[in-house]
């Protein structure tokens, strides 16, 4: 039997891309976890085409993880959590239909990924939106000119660690990872970086 249509690995696939799709929105980042998200869902996709199940069980699970978007209304999660929760478990223990012949789903495994997941992302999702909303300490502007190290390999986007912290990167050249670097500007929270020669090699030219 084709693993991905085992009804378990295509629930656990399907709230997997779900999660990763969530946490990519609040830590954007490298690309990793959206091409996650992309993989998982779509090996997801496969198995809901090719297996019998409830699309509207679909739909309620899809719509429990809408209200993790809104987590930094402080005043309406006493509503959306409990709201989010209800979707995702009753969305999932109907997703795929029950009969004589049918691959059976185990239901304790549905019930502990689907409470899991919507417990994680909402500590996550309200975390990630206190973070986004708390007013800067740092003048980003200050990070300019100072050096960085590459942790994964840079060009249209990438991660560098500067001051304590991994920060998204880019530039505009192949640069592999642990490369020193210098941060030659910014555009918001992205930093675009140079390798350190490069920039010494500029201010001679300058000179």
């Amino acid at each position: 039997m084709n693993i991905l249509l085992d009804p378990n690995v295509t629930y656990f696939l399907l709230v997997g891309g779900l999660v990763l799709g969530v946490i990519a929105v609040f830590t954007p980042g490298t690309g990793l976890v959206e091409l996650g998200a992309l993989f998982a869902i779509f090996l997801a996709v496969y198995g809901l085409v090719n297996l019998p199940v409830n699309s509207w069980a679909i739909t309620l699970v899809i719509l429990g993880f809408v209200p993790f978007f809104f987590a930094g209304k402080k005043q309406y999660r006493k509503f959306l959590i409990p709201l989010s929760s209800v979707l995702v478990i009753v969305g999932s223990l109907f997703i795929f239909r029950k009969g004589p012949g049918l691959a059976a789903v185990s239901i304790p495994l549905v019930c502990s990924i689907a409470i899991t997941a919507v417990c994680l992302l909402w500590l996550f999702a309200i975390k990630g939106t206190e973070v986004f909303q708390k007013p800067a300490s740092l003048n980003l502007d200050e990070l300019i000119g100072r050096e960085a190290l590459a942790v994964t390999d840079i060009s249209d986007e990438g991660t560098i660690f500067l001051r304590g912290e991994n920060w998204s990167a880019r530039s505009k050249a192949k640069i592999l990872s642990g490369t020193q670097l210098r941060v030659i500007a910014r555009k918001g929270l992205i930093m675009l970086v140079e390798p350190v020669e490069d920039s010494v090699a500029n201010v001679d030219k300058a000179l």
